[in-house]
């Protein structure tokens, strides 16, 4: 552990990082995609360290290439130890000498400039001979110093590269790709080196940076680990694989597990197994690489001299450093004719509900590649198909199916004596179906308070059903509703209902149909009640009188059917606590009229009363009456109270007569049709009559009118019918 610990401080001094070490090999990335960035690789040998780098982007690597790249080599183990104590070294024209002090004291690291002045591409009159023999020093060099940039022969396929937008990203892509493919023409283009003075018991960092002025451009800095215990054999290309047709043969090998060792690859062909020869000098490269995607395999196609014939591949893998791997894996194989000729469903003759013979053509030259045919059925166009018959003959161009369903798409395959495969269109047939299917069974139902409803019913066995529609009605005789256009083939569904609606029950019912659109009759409806959410209409009081301190009330019930109980309420109006007391609950709606004996004399008194229905909703409480206790007497209600239909003057005008002169205010209550009466309007106590401008024509009103005296007192109730 402090081995790591020292090792990393070390690293860090050196690069600027706290780089974790725990492999031989690594690159310096800056975080940032925007910064131009130098990348590494290296490779150990018994007595040499071979390096490689490039820049990025293609504007950096151009202006690297004008002012060059520095490599400075530290040594970090010797012995297997972390090396310090020792003056620093400089191998340079200056002899500068640094000490680096960390956690652990002053700690010395050798430091060895190899390339006293840096590294650029040699001059183009050097690159004159090399180019004519080397296809990748002839494009690196007119990448480097062409006028124009064009690429001609090397095995380069200008249209499978990327789109570049600019001449600078071609001579980029072409320059970098060729130098991976021939180590000797980078280090011509200063971008490889190699390190003869290396020393077996020692490991070094090796740390690669442009020599391009701060102000120009920043480039970050590349590095690796790795010293020459870090040898190994290059690993043979894995998993290749062939695929042999019409004299042709396309390769394929696992491209993505290896392609940090290998660059490229010459593919090999044998006629005997044993002695191989190279389809090209130059090796093939893989351009379908980016940023985002990194393909899995890598391809090539051959073309065959002649079918029937056995031919044996391999490929063999080439590092940027031009090391030759050792061959893969051979495959082998034998080209042959392939199958072009495709079956053709021309007829199905439908002999009942599950039989038909289906007919197909196809080409009698063709017949003589042919192993077999096979027959495929599915319940969609698109499949899945399954196999029903496998092992027709050649010879035959018709076959008897047994097991129709209601929608049935046939396929022929023909596969040749190879395995390869050709097949028809689907075809469609259907027999004869009316048979509707079976009325669904076992529906259930639940709603919730929120009127949410949930259904189930048992499933249908049916092959042929296409689902199911479900009904619904607000009224048990209605006609019911189709709540969705489409079947479906769930045994569920989820629908709410309107609570504020007034009908106090809903109804559901499910049908099934099939794929020929044959309907079953409805299930029997079930009949849900729906959650009560709203009150009762309120009552009203109609009289009351004052008795030897008994008050004597009478009152019109709600006129809501679902009214369950009546519940009378009492205040003592000027108490220190004044609150209604419930003095009296009346189930149903048969009494209407209760006398409180209770009340004390000389107080004053109100009362209310209200509905509750059988879900427990309570009306609204009525108009309070307020009763002085301590006056018996009756206070007559109004006289000759009448109502006038005046149809010229589109109204009904209410009159009536009061002897007495302590009349506060009139309550005049109204109702049509026999619709519950409530309070309409109340007027001041010096006026007797009132006009209703709000009638039509064919309905019969009724009028209540009622006094209410300075002292609080009601008068009795009194009513008069009219009908406009």
């Amino acid at each position: 552990m402090r081995f790591l610990r020292k090792l990393r401080f070390l690293v860090a001094v050196i690069f600027g990082l706290n780089i974790p070490l725990h492999g031989v090999l690594y690159a310096q990335k800056n975080p940032t995609p925007k910064l131009p960035s130098i990348y590494v690789k290296a490779r150990a040998q018994s007595d040499k360290i071979l390096l490689r780098w490039a820049v990025d982007q293609p504007n950096a690597w151009a202006i690297a290439n004008k002012y060059g790249f520095v490599v400075e080599r530290y040594t970090v183990l010797r012995n297997g130890h972390v090396y310090a104590g020792l003056e620093k070294v400089v191998l340079a024209q200056s002899g500068i000498q640094q000490r680096v002090k960390g956690d652990y004291g002053t700690d010395t690291i050798v430091y060895n400039l190899l390339t006293p002045t840096p590294l650029k591409p040699r001059p183009q009159l050097e690159w004159n001979e090399i180019a004519t023999k080397n296809d990748e020093a002839a494009i690196i060099a007119q990448g480097l110093f062409g006028e124009g940039f064009a690429v001609t022969g090397g095995g380069y396929d200008l249209g499978r590269m990327m789109n570049m937008a600019t001449e600078g990203e071609q001579r980029f892509a072409f320059s970098l790709m060729a130098a991976d493919r021939n180590f000797e023409a980078a280090q011509m283009a200063g971008w490889g080196f190699v390190d003869n003075t290396v020393k077996p018991n020692e490991k070094y960092l090796y740390r690669i940076y442009a020599a391009v002025p701060a102000n120009k451009m920043k480039i970050d800095t590349g590095g690796v680990y790795i010293g020459t215990a870090d040898q190994y054999t290059l690993p043979a290309p894995k998993d290749p694989d062939a695929k042999f047709a019409d004299k042709s043969v396309l390769l394929s090998w696992n491209y993505k597990l290896l392609k940090d060792e290998y660059a490229s690859y010459y593919v090999e062909r044998s006629e005997d197994g044993k002695n191989f020869s190279r389809l090209s000098n130059v090796p093939v490269m893989n351009l379908n690489e980016n940023d985002d995607r990194i393909p899995s395999r890598m391809y090539y196609a051959d073309s065959l001299p002649q079918n029937n014939k056995k031919y044996y591949y391999r490929v063999v893998g080439i590092s940027c450093f031009g090391e030759q791997s050792p061959p893969s894996p051979i495959v082998e194989g034998t080209g042959h004719e392939m199958l072009v000729y495709v079956p053709n469903i021309r007829s199905a003759d439908i002999t009942d509900s599950k039989t038909a013979t289906l007919q197909w053509e196809f080409a009698n030259e063709g017949t003589r590649l042919l192993d077999r045919f096979e027959l495929q059925v599915a319940s969609k166009a698109e499949g899945p198909f399954k196999t029903v018959s496998t092992k027709i003959d050649p010879a035959k161009r018709s076959i008897t199916y047994n097991k129709l369903k209601a929608t049935n798409y046939f396929v022929v395959t023909a596969v040749d004596k190879q395995g390869n495969q050709t097949q028809s269109f689907p075809y469609l047939v259907q027999p004869i179906d009316s048979t509707p299917p079976a009325v669904p069974d076992g529906l259930t139902a639940t709603i919730d308070s929120m009127g949410r409803v949930a259904l189930k019913w048992k499933a249908n066995t049916e092959e042929d059903l296409a689902g199911y529609v479900v009904m619904k009605g607000n009224l048990k005789d209605e006609e019911m509703k189709v709540m969705n256009p489409e079947p479906f083939i769930a045994t569920e569904f989820k629908d709410s209902v309107n609570l504020a609606m007034l009908n106090s029950k809903v109804y559901y019912a499910v049908m099934a149909l099939d794929k020929r659109y044959n309907q079953s009759k409805a299930c029997p409806a079930i009949e849900l009640v729906k959650p009560d959410k709203i009150p009762p209409v309120s009552p009203v009081f109609s009289n009351y009188s004052v008795d030897s301190g008994k008050v004597k009330l009478t009152w019109i019930n709600s006129t809501s059917e679902d009214v369950a109980a009546h519940k009378l309420y009492r205040k003592i109006i000027g108490d220190t606590i004044s609150q209604w007391v419930l003095i009296k609950q009346f189930e149903g709606r048969t009494i209407s009229g209760f006398t409180d004996d209770k009340a004390e004399s000389g107080k004053t008194a109100s009362y209310t009363i209200l509905a509750v229905d059988n879900s427990k909703n309570e009306s609204a409480p009525s108009t309070p009456l307020t009763i002085r206790i301590t006056d018996a007497s009756m206070v007559q209600s109004v006289k000759k109270l009448r109502a006038t239909a005046q149809r010229t003057n589109n109204n009904i005008l209410v009159e009536w007569n009061m002897d007495r002169k302590d009349v506060t205010e009139y309550r005049i209550y109204r109702s049509s049709n026999a619709q519950p009466t409530s309070l309409w309007k109340v007027i001041t106590g010096d006026n007797t009559a009132v006009e209703d401008k709000e009638v039509t024509p064919g309905n019969t009103y009724q009028y209540g009118v009622r006094a209410v005296l300075k002292d609080g007192r009601l008068s009795g109730w009194k009513e008069v019918n009219v009908t406009y």
